[in-house]
């Protein structure tokens, strides 16, 4: 696509693009991208952009539910930290967003949500001159969920760029819902995968229907495939709108001297550990593992295995702007000269159903959880990738390091009084979409 092969020309520098345009998929696995190792060829807008750009392939999100994890990519602070650790919280005033740093300095800023728990109620709509979330459907099986397709989201963002097409430089914000459940993929897409996905592991396997979230299920099916193909279809119908979205920003002479990242929420389970369509509850590999590029003139193309966090796109957008990175945030501008030298540690949190607070730490190549249930921790060291296999008496070393520096991240975090201010019709709205306990 000649949109995106525009990005991937030469120019001698890469800050202070006149576009910085931050896309992220809800619930996108890193695994299902094709420039993260996927042979289903799903993305191949996304692929090509990871081609002539930056792929961090070791870059994790801070929890598996939406509002706490964009709360954090907005403000490069932990969700515990900004009190928001479920979407029940709105991100209080205070804590100064991206959005809010940029347009200080002049730049202009556009948001296109279509999640409902990151409607303007969020607080993370400050900032932001331009911000539409004007849902345009209930969901399928939670009728109380609004939300907004993929080619929706795109047009919308389209006339967000239209609206602001006197801005010398422009921050746009659009966050495609599609990947999160139920899957309901164009019939066609779903078809697509279907054979794919019946010849991997327990593709052909029934499920019982209480392993199936409520808000999943789809008529009587409980074949894996159906679901695990579905999932692979939504995935790809964002993938083809986002292609359509940078058509559209080429045809405006947007994409010239523009810098796109690509970034994920968080992932899905699709049956690890027998945790099946979902997230929120845990903090394994597919939940957290997302994919983070980033693609623009003069970047050189190159993948780097340094672990990166969400809590580091701000940082690494206001070093793109020359917008100074005010102290005692979390993350790093992972476009730094030494940048790939200073790893990033990822301190990880889940508060779903089940006794304790589950936390844990990446530093790659190695994660650590612990649990904390009824007084005694229980914890697990593995190797990215290799995540069935607890390593703690074999690497004992790295195991002592893992715990101290969770103790000392843990001493650092500034954990404030939360009070959720939300009215009782909101509360069972959020309960009765599973909203309450994580997802």
């Amino acid at each position: 696509m000649a949109a995106v092969l525009l990005l991937a020309a030469a120019c001698p520098s890469v800050r202070r693009p006149r576009l910085i345009l931050l896309v992220t998929v809800d619930t996108l696995r890193a695994d299902r991208v094709g420039a993260y190792g996927s042979a289903l060829g799903i993305t191949p807008t996304i692929d090509r952009l990871a081609a002539g750009g930056l792929v961090f392939t070791e870059a994790f999100a801070p929890m598996s539910v939406t509002r706490p994890s964009i709360a954090a990519l907005m403000t490069s602070r932990y969700p515990v930290e900004l009190g928001v650790v479920s979407n029940a919280q709105p991100l209080a005033s205070g804590r100064a967003t991206l959005a809010e740093r940029l347009a200080a300095h002049g730049w202009a800023t556009g948001a296109v949500v279509s999640n409902w728990v990151l409607r303007r109620k969020s607080g993370l709509a400050r900032g932001f001159q331009v911000f539409d979330d004007a849902f345009t459907r209930r969901e399928l099986n939670r009728s109380r969920y609004l939300e907004r397709t993929a080619p929706e989201t795109t047009a919308a963002a389209l006339r967000a760029v239209d609206a602001m097409r006197e801005a010398p430089r422009l921050l746009l914000w659009v966050h495609y819902q599609d990947p999160h459940g139920p899957y309901t993929p164009p019939r066609a897409t779903r078809a697509r995968f279907l054979e794919a996905e019946r010849a991997l592991p327990q593709g052909r396997r029934r499920l019982e229907p209480g392993l199936i979230p409520a808000y999943q299920r789809l008529g009587d099916g409980t074949e894996v495939a159906f679901y695990r193909a579905g999932y692979d279809g939504e995935v790809a119908h964002v993938d083809e709108e986002l292609g359509r979205l940078l058509a559209g920003l080429a045809e405006r002479e947007r994409l010239d001297d523009a810098v796109v990242i690509i970034a994920a929420d968080h992932g899905e389970s699709l049956g690890e550990h027998e945790y099946w369509f979902a997230h929120g509850e845990l903090i394994t590999e597919p939940l957290v593992r997302v994919p983070l590029i980033v693609s623009g003139r003069g970047l050189e193309a190159r993948r780097r295995g340094d672990t990166a966090s969400l809590l580091d796109v701000l940082p690494t957008v206001l070093g793109l702007a020359s917008v100074p990175v005010p102290p005692g945030v979390r993350g790093r501008d992972l476009l730094a000269p030494d940048a790939a030298a200073r790893p990033s540690t990822v301190y990880l949190e889940a508060r779903g159903a089940g006794p304790g607070v589950r936390r844990g730490l990446v530093r790659a190549p190695f994660a650590y959880v612990a649990l904390g249930a009824g007084g005694v921790p229980r914890e697990r060291l593995f190797r990215l990738g290799a995540e069935q296999d607890d390593v703690a008496a074999l690497e004992t070393r790295t195991l002592g390091w893992m715990q101290q520096e969770l103790r000392t991240v843990q001493a650092a975090l500034s954990v404030p009084t939360v009070t959720v201010s939300i009215s009782d019709a909101e509360r069972e709205e959020l309960r009765a979409m599973g909203y309450l306990g994580g997802t």
